[in-house]
This record gives C-alpha cells, structure tokens and sequence, in this order.
C-alpha cells in the first residue's frame, strides 16, 4: 500500500465508510471502491496505515506529500462510463497534451473540500489540459455524489465505471482523494498527491507544468 509522506498508523473499533475521513486526517486513507471500509468491518481491531498531510500552510508542502507513480498502470486501452451516460476512452486523453485526474468519493470529507477549488481550477485550464475526476464509490450513493459536483460547480467529466486499464489503476489508488497526472497517450507522468491539496491551483498547477515541460511545451499559469 503506498503512502503519503507523514504517515499514521490509528486503530479502529467499528468503522465506517465515513469515519475514514475524521478531521485528523488531511487524506481519507480509503482504498478505491471501499476495499479498506469492507476489511476493517470484518476485522474491527485492526490497525490501519492512513495517509495524513500535515502542517500543510504552503504549496511546498503540499509537493513534499507526492508519491512516486511506479505503481499506478497507463491508461492505454479502457472504456470508461461518465456520471451522465456516455463512454470516455483513451481517446479522449489523446485530445489534451495533460489529464488531471482526481479520485475521489462521497463518503470521504477531505475529498468534497478540496472539490471546490478543483471546479474553479478546472474552469482556467487551456484547451491543451483537461481535469476529469473519478468518483469511486457512486453506486452506493449516487444522489449524493452528483449532488456534491453540482454544489461544488464542477462541470466537467466525472467517471464513475469502466473497463481495461481503467480497472487496473482503479484498483492501486489506495488513498482519496489522490491526484495523477497523464499524457496523451495515457501514461502517468511525474508523481502522484495521496492526499488533499491545500491549494489546488498551485498545487496541481505545479504537477501540469512539469508533465508539460517534460513534453517541450509552454507551462501554465500556476
């Protein structure tokens, strides 16, 4: 399981999906599609690693929290289902140089505060950067989750079910939220942030110009 860089180890009695996301915490530490909240429902007294940003006051911060990205696959051959019915494929990474792409869930609080500031950044982005997010635990709440995007004004793609190589990075994020940076042809590029940003344009600005500088190709406004 991989880490942000302050890690806490805390021990559970009876826990559920939302108390992963206590105000202790600046990452929920739940694994992709509830993995985490089904084990440790089954096994009350065991102890959970769970990633925590702390004495985050600056951007540098924030950076110091990146994980390396080995472990997380391309995202070369997958289907994808949006939150409104329609399909999205590596295709549609093809049309941007850089894809942000940010998990989250509905149960997770430190996802939904950081939300906002994702809806305003994905408003300023240039036609050659997209942001998508991934919502990883719609079906057991999807009223919720579309409710959350709509309060927060976040109105672009959402995924929320797929296929391929979709399913294979699904299942080695093991933090929310998490944030990976992608080009073109689906490969994550630079690292990955297992944790909330604490200020998502410069934060996630910072990610987007180093994938664009490795391209050749103009940065930003971060």
């Amino acid at each position: 399981m991989k880490h942000a860089k302050t890690v806490a180890s805390l021990t559970f009695g009876t826990l559920i999906a939302g108390a992963l996301c206590t105000t202790l915490l600046t990452g929920c530490g739940s694994t992709a599609q509830s993995a985490a909240t089904s084990q440790a429902a089954d096994t009350p007294a065991e102890t959970m690693n769970v990633s925590t940003v702390t004495n985050a006051d600056d951007v540098s911060q924030d950076l110091n929290d990146i994980e390396a990205t080995s472990n997380y696959p391309s995202l070369s051959s997958f289907c994808a289902q949006t939150i409104d019915g329609k399909d999205f494929t590596q295709a549609d990474l093809a049309k941007a140089d850089v894809t942000v792409i940010n998990f989250w869930s509905p149960f997770c609080g430190y996802c939904i505060e950081e939300m906002p500031q994702i809806a305003a950044w994905e408003k300023t982005l240039p036609k050659n950067v997209q942001l998508i997010t991934v919502c990883t635990d719609y079906d057991s709440d999807p009223v919720s989750s579309e409710e959350i995007l709509r309060e927060c004004g976040f109105d672009g793609t959402t995924l929320v079910a797929g296929s391929g190589d979709y399913q294979g990075l699904m299942d080695e994020v093991a933090f929310l939220p998490t944030t990976l940076v992608v080009d073109s042809s689906g490969k994550v590029v630079g690292n990955a942030l297992e944790g909330m940003a604490e200020d998502v344009a410069q934060t996630f600005g910072q990610m987007v110009n180093e994938a664009l500088q490795a391209q050749g190709k103009a940065s930003i406004n971060a």
